[in-house]
């Protein structure tokens, strides 16, 4: 996240309010997770999924919780902030953690794409001293040339959040190939857990997530490649290129592609005793309690 910004091209059209709001967007997006999906919490009828009407039921729930936390009183940094400061800092905070949840992949990825076309000059959401100017009525928009342009839209500055952090949310398919194999065999686990919860529930197990059947694990990481992480780092890197994510991911899906008939090449544990036990204690958690 903080390489997104620093090297986007940017970094020099962001407040530092919003630059500290991007920050812990993505230190705490995911902050308190249970370790299991939304699906899972829909289809279990969970607290959370209740409260949140099984609508991005954990980036929800992260949001919610990081309010909570900055509002503890030897958290809170909002003391030198005004209520339009205060707003417009927590709007841009949910903004980027809800644009985590990956079902909306293929619909941010569009409207970024669309925004990059129109966009104008935002009104600050953080008080007249940002120098920004709102969009006259009537007045015409400028083409976004480059990502300091989008900065300039408030529509489409939010956008560019929501696609960075989504972006930095995959980025281990971004980096060399050892470190993005690690990545996939701990989601890989992660996943088993959750399908030894569902077992344990007599419910239906999520694809992916069943630890007695042999899996493809690298054909499993192919198709996230594809429909997941290829439509957002695509659509970022026509505005912010960044030569080493391009290769990393070229090189990883070259890996992955030729492992797809090929032996195993990820080390994902099978062996349900100590990873049951992580789902058992994953169950018992209590979301909502800070």
């Amino acid at each position: 996240m903080s390489y997104m910004l620093t090297n986007g091209g940017f970094y020099s059209a962001v407040q530092p309010v919003e630059i500290l709001a991007l920050l812990l967007g993505g230190l705490c997006h995911d902050i308190a997770h249970p370790g299991t999906t939304n699906q899972y919490h829909i289809a279990t009828c969970s607290e959370l999924a209740l409260r949140y009407n099984n609508m991005s039921v954990l980036e929800n729930y992260h949001a919610a919780f990081t309010r909570r936390l900055l509002r503890r009183p030897e958290n809170y940094i909002f003391d030198h902030m005004d209520k339009t400061q205060v707003r417009g800092f927590e709007d841009l905070l949910i903004s980027v953690i809800l644009a985590t949840d990956m079902s909306t992949n293929f619909e941010h990825a569009a409207k970024f794409r669309r925004s990059m076309s129109s966009v104008g000059r935002r009104p600050s959401q953080f008080g007249s001293g940002s120098g920004r100017m709102p969009v006259n009525a009537g007045s015409p928009v400028d083409l976004a040339t480059d990502a300091i342009s989008m900065c300039g839209h408030r529509e489409s500055f939010f956008l560019l959040a929501q696609m960075l952090i989504k972006c930095a949310d995959v980025s281990h398919c971004t980096k060399p190939w050892k470190i993005h194999k690690r990545f996939a065999e701990m989601i890989c686990e992660e996943f088993y857990a959750q399908g030894d919860l569902e077992r344990a529930a007599n419910l239906p197990i999520s694809p992916y997530m069943d630890r007695t059947i042999a899996t493809n694990v690298a054909k499993n990481q192919a198709g996230f490649f594809q429909f997941l992480v290829q439509p957002v780092w695509n659509a970022w890197m026509n505005l912010c290129p960044l030569p080493s994510a391009d290769h990393n991911i070229a090189s990883n899906i070259h890996h992955n592609n030729n492992a797809c008939c090929g032996g195993p090449i990820y080390s994902c544990s099978i062996d349900a005793r100590s990873l049951t036990s992580t789902g058992r204690r994953l169950a018992g958690l209590r979301p909502g309690r800070t």
